[in-house]
């Protein structure tokens, strides 16, 4: 099996501080899978938005990859982050 070696990390713009990246990263060594999201720092809560998506195709147990169901599973989620607003 081909080993896998990463390192993760986020960098603010220039001139601002990492408290202001809306960014996200999510990677898992176990299932040799990574996902980044780039926060749109002019949206509503973008940088929980990042973690939603970095998080769920990074640490899911299971992925499809069909449009369908992947559009699906974003709208479920979205719903889910529309109530806790």
């Amino acid at each position: 099996m081909l080993a896998l070696e990463f390192r993760k990390f986020l960098l603010p713009k220039a001139g601002h501080s990492p408290e202001e990246c809306e960014d996200a990263v999510c990677a898992s060594e176990e299932k040799a899978r990574f996902a980044v999201a780039d926060g749109a720092t002019e949206a509503f809560d973008s940088r929980r938005w990042a973690r939603t998506l970095t998080k769920a195709w990074g640490l899911a147990r299971s992925l499809s990859e069909e449009p369908g169901v992947l559009l699906e599973s974003v709208g479920r989620m979205g719903v889910r982050l529309d109530a806790k607003w």
